[in-house]
């Protein structure tokens, strides 16, 4: 299989986001997916509360990924964002200036 996004999100397709029991492209917290120069970049967006439940998954989908990209080309982030954050982003939202 050769290293496109759609190939990325098929491999991440087929991992589970535990905390919805959909997969981590259906439960929407792929985030910053970057192909370049044969590596993959991608951030996992998740609530603050899931962050030590989420941590094997997100090995596993660095494997999952590597499984098309190559050992050591994958590299995944947790990003958990808190009530504030949200806060922000509304006030933002209705208020883009």
């Amino acid at each position: 299989m050769s290293l496109t996004r759609d190939a990325v999100l098929q491999a991440l397709a087929t991992l589970t986001h535990p905390a919805s029991g959909k997969s981590l492209v259906e439960a929407d917290i792929v985030r910053a997916l970057d192909l370049s120069a044969g590596k993959v970049r991608f951030v996992l967006e998740i609530a603050p509360e899931e962050a030590r439940a989420m941590e094997p998954g997100r090995q596993q989908a660095v494997a999952a990924v590597e499984r098309i990209a190559g050992p050591g080309n994958v590299s995944a982030a947790l990003t958990a964002h808190g009530p504030a954050a949200a806060r922000l982003h509304l006030a933002h939202e209705e208020n883009p200036d």
